[in-house]
């Protein structure tokens, strides 16, 4: 499903802009 596809791509990214701070 290209949505759920979509969906993951930004929690990924909204993940790693959380952690790149922090780490």
């Amino acid at each position: 499903d290209i949505r759920k596809m979509g969906k993951a791509g930004r929690w990924l990214k909204s993940m790693l802009c959380l952690a790149r701070p922090i780490g």
